[in-house]
């Protein structure tokens, strides 16, 4: 087996570059969406006035007369509310929008995914060998570009896609030691790939998900000679970094289910017959 790539000195979870970066992030999206978390200001735009701050408005109603928001009348002649996948009511930062103000919630929302973003860019960065300062680079892509940074009135393409580079980082960190910290990563990448599922947008996870599967599975095409490519330790990898794909799966089927179920019925969920 090649080694591995060399762990670049002081990369550890969080060092202080790291902290310092995060910090800088997180006070630059304050600034920008402070406005909207403080009332002074509102989101309304296309997507977000007629399609998700209605569906927030309607669970947060149904949850204020003591119901679960469980059936939206109020949708295709009447429909399932779980079976919508975005807004998603089981991915946990849709509750933002329905507990606080709509705006402060979605500023929230968007500010906490950049930062989650810049996080899963550095780690990334750092996992591939680069400095302190490439690596920052790399952060700040992903949580200042136009995709992330912009993106308010589809603001579940920016959370699908803000959990990708995180997701990687976990699992290019997987090996085949049955040790804690790998235990560990293997939940970690599940439940990041959980979240990306369940942020609701398809058109964002079915690639993200294949490029996951493409790093699960690389150990065995990076050109070894037949002998490595029979070697357990290369299969006992490989098998290891399938293991959170297939309980990220597991944990999405309360969202995934109804989705497909609707999808199934609903002409509408369909399109329009060319």
């Amino acid at each position: 087996m090649p080694a591995e790539i060399e762990k670049p000195k002081g990369a550890g979870l969080l060092p202080k570059p790291g902290l310092l970066l995060l910090g800088f992030v997180g006070c630059v999206l304050v600034a920008f969406f402070w406005p909207c978390i403080a009332g002074d200001a509102d989101f309304f735009m296309s997507d977000v006035s007629y399609y998700f701050q209605p569906f927030c408005q309607f669970m947060r109603n149904v949850l204020q007369s003591g119901r679960l928001p469980l059936w939206n009348p109020f949708v295709c002649c009447g429909m399932s509310q779980i079976a919508v996948p975005s807004p998603g009511m089981f991915y946990p930062f849709t509750w933002l929008m329905i507990c606080l103000p709509f705006s402060c919630g979605l500023a929230l929302y968007m500010m906490l995914h950049q930062i989650i973003a810049a996080f899963g860019g550095w780690m990334l960065a750092r996992k591939l060998g680069r400095d302190a300062v490439p690596s920052a680079v790399a952060a700040f892509v992903c949580a200042f570009s136009g995709y992330m940074f912009a993106l308010a009135s589809n603001f579940t393409l920016m959370a699908t896609a803000s959990w990708l580079p995180l997701s990687v980082y976990l699992m290019l960190s997987i090996n085949g030691d049955f040790l804690p910290r790998n235990i560990h990563r293997v939940v970690a990448a599940a439940i990041c790939l959980a979240l990306l599922i369940a942020a609701g947008r398809p058109e964002v996870a079915v690639p993200a998900s294949l490029l996951l599967g493409i790093c699960a599975v690389w150990p065995l095409a990076t050109g070894w000679s037949r002998a490595d490519l029979l070697d357990k330790d290369v299969w006992r990898v490989v098998v290891w970094r399938l293991m959170p794909m297939v309980l990220a799966v597991s944990f999405s089927l309360p969202v995934a289910l109804p989705a497909l179920e609707w999808a199934r019925v609903s002409a509408g969920a369909r399109g329009l017959d060319l």
